[in-house]
């Protein structure tokens, strides 16, 4: 029952990781017009963009994990939004330039500009904003297999 347990969580946290590098993928393609803009992009900043992808994986598989443990005692749902949202974020903050010939449009230059000349910053504030996210879920589920310990050794004394 744990192997599959574990299996689906991971199963969900590699499709949630795969998602978000598609995002990233389509977000650029249909932004630049072309796939060489998409491999350039995957050279010049792939260790961020594997590193925020695997990290949303981490927190989703944990978070996948508590749900199936303690539906009713998950509190890191939040945790998983925010910083997925951030995560997401920071992988769109990679293509924002190519913003640039639509943004006139829409009115939107000075944003893509700040995006644009931030690109680094964002990302590296986004990792750190996984990793915060990543520990809390640990966290969490420190805390349940601690709960769950102190229910099967009470109910064993009993």
């Amino acid at each position: 029952m744990r192997r599959i347990q574990v299996f689906k969580s991971l199963s969900w946290g590699a499709g949630a990781a795969a998602l978000l590098l598609l995002l990233f993928v389509l977000a650029v393609r249909l932004l630049s017009g072309n796939w060489q803009q998409v491999s350039l992009q995957a050279r010049e900043l792939g260790l961020y963009l594997v590193l925020l992808a695997v990290g949303f994986g981490f927190q989703v598989a944990l978070w996948k994990f508590l749900k199936q443990r303690h539906r009713q005692m998950l509190k890191g749902h939040g945790v998983t939004v925010v910083s997925g949202s951030t995560s997401t974020v920071g992988m769109l903050a990679c293509c924002t330039h190519y913003l640039a010939n639509l943004v006139p449009v829409l009115g939107l230059g000075g944003l893509a500009g700040v995006l644009t000349a931030y690109q680094i910053p964002i990302l590296t504030a986004s990792l750190g904003i996984n990793l915060l996210g990543i520990a809390y879920l640990v966290y969490l589920l420190q805390k349940s297999q601690s709960l769950t310990n102190s229910v099967c050794h009470s109910s064993q004394s009993s």
